[in-house]
């Protein structure tokens, strides 16, 4: 048994032992989601950070990237935005393009002349002009 740490009766009783051991694994599997969980929202809490300083809304941020071919997950994302401004900042600038094309185009149609369609308040991005189709 895993209670050779445990002190007392909880160790050196096999049925208190057993029960103690039990709990312990139960936590353990309850707690690896809970961890998870917490890593999602620290990377998330990053990217939002960074990009409401870009004056950018984060909501469509992933969609607009997938939509252009640029296939990052959360935690490279908020590595970026953690590590490279420059380069988390020219990716708001795509995604703001991507999210602002109308759907024709392939972007999911959230732009200025779209207001009554998309999020209210959504930012616009950095007002990076990009150059070309995407």
């Amino acid at each position: 048994m895993m209670t050779a740490h445990l002190y007392g009766r909880s160790r050196n009783c096999h049925y208190v032992a057993a029960r103690y051991n039990i709990k312990q694994l139960t936590m353990a599997r309850i707690n690896r989601q809970v961890r998870k969980d917490d890593a999602k929202d620290l990377w998330d809490a990053r990217v939002e950070g960074q990009a409401n300083e870009l004056n950018y809304n984060t909501w469509h941020m992933r969609d607009a990237l997938s939509r252009t071919g640029i296939h990052l997950d959360r935690l490279a994302i908020s590595n970026l935005a953690l590590t490279e401004p420059r380069t988390f900042r020219s990716l708001v600038a795509i995604a703001a393009f991507k999210t602002n094309q109308s759907e024709g185009e392939g972007g999911l149609g959230r732009g200025l002349f779209n207001v009554g369609r998309g999020p209210s308040g959504s930012g616009t991005g950095p007002g990076i002009p990009v150059s070309g189709d995407l």
